[in-house]
């Protein structure tokens, strides 16, 4: 989890938003062999016919984005890519504990050890990039980490990340994959649209903002194949319910 957090964040130092989104669409050629090879036979996903042509048109569409960019950060590639393993092996550690092992663990609890424990190697990469050294030369800078509007970001960073931490874990017990599915791709666009709009993301030439619209596409096409196989409509877990067997459901006949 910690690594994933700083992965991400040296890699928004050397590419744009929209091209690490582009990247990470393709996280499902990790997860698909890897979930397939570690997780349960019933939970299991299907791979078909059509989920294939999915990932080809993602990954069409990210030679496409990418190949028409003047100019591209191989580090930040590096670190996209790296990012995007570890945030697939992240994704794939947390639904195998929260189906199985960790099930009724408090989503309150998963949170806090995620978050404690992943402070340990962030301070220890801190210190070996001395970044903690540096700290008094960037307070004195312009916009140094002392300004109030630094700060007010740095807090609501954390209170955001908390909260994404915590609805993530609360998300994968109790919503369907066609909500998850939702949220998910329209959370893409709305990145995607931040990095345009707000960041000046480059999209130097038609190729490049067809190659985006494929990978869009493709995500999109992936998730609505996933969310109708059998059994995906329902919680990724299933919630306990306890009845009286003596009660008989609504509108059933005795």
């Amino acid at each position: 989890f910690a690594a994933m957090l700083c992965t991400s964040c040296y890699t928004y130092e050397y590419i744009s938003l929209s091209l690490l989104t582009v990247v990470r669409n393709l996280t499902p050629l990790i997860v698909l062999p890897i979930e397939t090879m570690v997780m349960p036979p019933e939970k299991q996903p299907k791979i078909t016919a059509g989920i294939l042509m999915s990932l080809g048109i993602m990954v069409v569409g990210t030679v496409a984005y990418a190949g028409h960019l003047q100019s591209i950060s191989w580090i930040g590639i590096v670190f996209a890519l790296t990012n995007m393993v570890l945030a697939s092996c992240d994704r794939l550690i947390q639904r195998f504990l929260l189906t199985g092992p960790c099930k009724d663990l408090p989503s309150g609890v998963c949170t806090t050890v995620n978050n404690a424990f992943g402070m340990v190697p962030t301070i220890i990469l801190a210190l070996a990039t001395h970044q903690v050294g540096a700290l008094s030369d960037h307070a004195q800078a312009e916009g140094g980490w002392r300004d109030a509007r630094v700060l007010c970001l740095l807090v609501l960073s954390g209170v955001v990340g908390i909260g994404i931490c915590y609805l993530g874990f609360d998300c994968q017990r109790e919503i369907s994959a066609t909500s998850f599915f939702v949220m998910q791709n329209m959370s893409k666009i709305a990145v995607v649209c931040a990095g345009v709009l707000i960041f000046r993301d480059p999209i130097q030439s038609p190729y490049s903002g067809v190659g985006l619209l494929l990978s869009l596409s493709g995500s999109f096409v992936y998730g609505r194949l996933q969310m109708v196989v059998p059994g995906e409509s329902k919680p990724l877990v299933q919630k306990k319910l306890e009845l009286d067997p003596t009660e008989a459901p609504e509108g059933s006949s005795a």
